[in-house]
């Protein structure tokens, strides 16, 4: 089962998903089914003592009480966890005679027990039998299948899929493919960013006024893709993610914090003494914004479509400056560069990880796929 884009309702992505099946195996001895759905979890990328436990809590802080089985310290088979050791999902292995249902419902009591008894909030549980698979989510009314729109999730996800599925709330959506966008479509886009932005301390230079919104733009698909997640983390801000500064217009908290970081954790990428990621004011900044929000939420745009090359046709056709045609590389251009460079991918713990590529120039960063060092 894969996923090639899927996306929640925050407009956050997640890319290329691989579920992987496992070994069908029809046994009334539930020791068999337990040591299946062991390995298979293994080999998903759930690590024993460290994102699961077999029978007990890894810090030993619950005991587990099962209104079922009559047991007030019951031992379920497999309990997963985040990286703060918090506990997001239950498993109950049954015989394939005793079927899927017995085995959701004993995760299920075990799951209710623990959110009544010490105020947790898991939300998945998990039923495996040897021939069948589930995972469902309570949405607060009821237990309901994981699913991407209409497609049921028949394997098991690793943990960071299991966390992007419970931080979206199993509210998820298939992305389609669509690579160029028809800049008749985006007209009204540039026409209305090009008006609040020559009217801030930018001006109207058509190179400059491509370099912010281009930078903007570039902010946000660096929230989607999650990248900001570690600057976030390391500075304790006031803000779940970048974007949400940009929201507010804090220039401050972007140009000497977020640019910074990203300046030494992406090996220079060209900013000068300043880091002056963004240059206009705060309420152009909100202004702008939003309207990007606006058009992210009506269409499609990934780091391959040539939206940054539609804009600077844009602010190009009502410039006589010819010369901002320096500050863009076409598309085809890019790829034939990446081919050339051949970046080196690496498989971790079932994530993919390649490298990418950078434009100087506009500070701005053209990614492939899942980022690790700067190539070029």
């Amino acid at each position: 089962m894969d996923f090639k884009k899927i996306r929640n309702k925050e407009g956050k992505i997640k890319e290329n998903i691989s579920l992987l099946p496992f070994d069908i195996t029809n046994s009334k001895n539930e020791k068999d089914i337990e040591a299946l759905f062991k390995g298979y979890i293994e080999k998903v990328g759930w690590i024993n003592n460290e994102t699961y436990t077999r029978d007990k809590d890894i810090k030993n802080r619950y005991n587990f009480r099962n209104n079922k089985k009559g047991s007030i310290n019951g031992r379920p088979d497999y309990i997963f966890y985040n990286k703060d050791n918090d506990i997001i999902a239950i498993c109950d292995a049954k015989s394939t005679s005793a079927g899927i249902e017995d085995s959701l419902e004993d995760g299920k009591h075990y799951i209710n027990c623990l959110n009544e008894d010490y105020g947790l909030n898991i939300k998945c549980v998990i039923g495996f039998d040897g021939v069948n698979f589930a995972i469902q989510y309570n949405n607060g009314e009821d237990w309901v299948n994981v699913a991407v729109e209409s497609i049921i999730l028949e394997q098991m996800p690793d943990l960071h899929f299991l966390n992007f599925i419970i931080e979206s709330k199993n509210e998820l959506e298939l992305v389609p493919e669509t690579e160029n966008i028809d800049r008749k479509l985006l007209a009204n886009f540039f026409k209305a960013t090009d008006e609040i932005i020559r009217r801030s301390s930018i001006g109207s230079s058509p190179t400059e006024k491509f370099i912010e919104l281009s930078t903007i733009i570039f902010i946000k698909m660096f929230t989607l893709k999650e990248y900001d997640k570690a600057f976030v983390k390391k500075e304790s801000l006031k803000y779940n993610t970048i974007w949400d500064a940009v929201l507010s217009g804090d220039v401050n908290v972007i140009n000497n914090k977020f640019a910074p970081w990203l300046d030494e954790s992406y090996h220079n990428i060209g900013l000068d003494n300043t880091h002056q990621l963004i240059r206009i004011e705060a309420e152009k900044l909100i202004q702008v914004a939003k309207l990007v929000d606006r058009i992210f939420g009506t269409y499609e745009l990934t780091d391959f479509t040539n939206v940054k090359g539609d804009i600077l046709e844009y602010f190009q056709s009502s410039s006589k400056d010819r010369k901002i045609g320096e500050f863009f590389t076409p598309r085809h251009i890019i790829r034939y560069m990446a081919k050339l460079i051949e970046p080196t991918v690496i498989n971790k713990n079932g994530e993919i990880y390649i490298e990418k590529v950078y434009d100087i120039i506009l500070q701005s960063l053209i990614q492939y796929n899942y980022p690790l060092k700067c190539s070029a």
